[in-house]
């Protein structure tokens, strides 16, 4: 259940993540090309990004939960302006190993945001427009298709939303040896039997390996801008990392995450 619940929070995260700041066809071409924050690794653990942060300790926020840890500071200068809080958010495997996956910079509402861009272009290069992004239809009924040739599986361009800038790292296909590939798709394909009615052929499999950005970071000035009121009382000001899809393939190649249960699962969620 731990497995399943974490799989699908990488996927909701990084679906919201580029619907929200809806982000050319290509990665960022600056030379930090997973796109890291400044001094801190993907592979950090908590104890590693404190020391790398230089956070005195009675500073440090922590909490966890069966899904991961979280920790971060309040008034704390990133990109050379002064943030109203950093948090990191780890995940935690079966071994109790915490993985970085995410981290999230709020402004303050009169903060210099100009003055982030620039930093951030600075340490990432020029921010993308356009991506190609992967989408499943889970309501598909291939007995009810007239096409013979259409798919579950399509590719669309999205284009940046104003107020937003976006990184985009190298996709899974970029990074990945096929072998990852190909194990992944074993699992993964067969998955979806059973809300499609088949599973993915390995075509359809290589439209969703080829769109997964394994690290994508976004700038904007409209963060929440049109959900829950519960969000009402943040500001608009943040500075997003999600390394969802590269700490989910990473795991994966070392401890073959991906299974039959846990898609079945993701599907029927969608």
């Amino acid at each position: 259940m731990k497995k399943v619940k974490y799989v699908l929070c990488v996927f909701l995260i990084a679906s919201l993540m580029l619907t929200l700041f809806a982000c050319q066809d290509a990665s960022s071409t600056g030379e930090n090309e997973m796109l890291e924050y400044p001094g801190v690794s993907w592979e950090a653990t908590p104890e590693e990004v404190i020391q790398a942060m230089g956070f005195p300790e009675d500073a440090v926020q922590s909490s966890s939960d069966e899904d991961g840890y979280n920790m971060g500071v309040e008034n704390w200068e990133c990109f050379g302006v002064n943030a109203q809080s950093i948090a990191f958010r780890f995940h935690t495997d079966e071994s109790g190993r915490n993985w970085l996956y995410n981290i999230e910079i709020v402004y303050p509402e009169d903060a210099d945001m100009d003055a982030v861009r620039q930093a951030m272009e600075a340490e990432y290069g020029e921010s993308v427009s356009t991506y190609v992004t992967a989408n499943v239809d889970y309501s598909w009924d291939e007995a009810n298709t007239a096409d013979a040739d259409a798919s579950p599986v399509t590719q669309e361009m999205a284009t940046v939303g104003e107020g937003t800038l976006c990184w985009l790292s190298p996709t899974a296909a970029d990074y990945f040896s096929d072998d990852v590939r190909q194990a992944a798709y074993g699992e993964y394909g067969p998955s979806y039997q059973e809300v499609l009615g088949r599973g993915l052929t390995e075509e359809e499999f290589s439209r969703i390996w080829e769109s997964n950005y394994l690290v994508q970071v976004f700038c904007t000035e409209n963060a929440y801008e049109g959900m829950d009121i519960a969000f009402s009382s943040r500001t608009s000001n943040v500075v997003m990392f999600n390394a969802s899809y590269l700490e989910l393939y990473r795991v994966y190649e070392d401890a073959q995450l991906f299974s039959t249960e846990v898609y079945q699962n993701l599907a029927r969620s969608s």
